[in-house]
């Protein structure tokens, strides 16, 4: 892996990055992992049904109660000059729609959805920063009916 440069890394620096390729994440200036450059793996389909059930629970909400919007992943979400994530899924009210930007968000939603791991391991920089709520869903077993 490449190593983090000895500078902290900027928004600005973030946004120059490829927007086609690895996902990355910023993380008190550091695209992250124990000071290495930091590469998330693409979702398991396990991740990738449970993140879709509760994005569609919560479109469905949203479709006749019209409180906010929601994005799932590879969404940024700007929380500070050196640090972006990309929750899962991130809900956003209409009191907080003012920080939705062309390229993402700029300041905390009011949710976040993290699917964590098989292990149950939460991906670096999931821990909550000014967001109302955060949840956290891990699959001990589901069933899908779809293959």
């Amino acid at each position: 892996m490449l190593k983090t440069a000895a500078r902290p890394f900027t928004v600005a620096d973030y946004m120059s990055l490829p927007e086609h390729g690895p996902r990355y994440q910023l993380l008190d200036g550091e695209l992250y992992l124990d000071g290495e450059l930091y590469m998330a793996p693409a979702p398991n389909r396990k991740h990738q049904f449970i993140s879709g059930e509760i994005e569609y629970a919560l479109r469905k909400y949203l479709e006749e109660n019209p409180v906010g919007v929601i994005y799932d992943a590879p969404f940024d979400v700007q929380l500070s000059d050196t640090t972006v994530v990309q929750p899962d899924i991130c809900y956003f009210s209409k009191k907080r729609l003012a920080r939705l930007t062309e390229h993402g968000a700029e300041g905390a939603p009011d949710l976040v959805v993290e699917i964590l791991s098989a292990d149950g391991a939460a991906r670096p920089g999931s821990e909550a920063r000014n967001i109302r709520a955060h949840w956290c869903a891990r699959a001990m077993d589901y069933r899908s009916g779809r293959g």
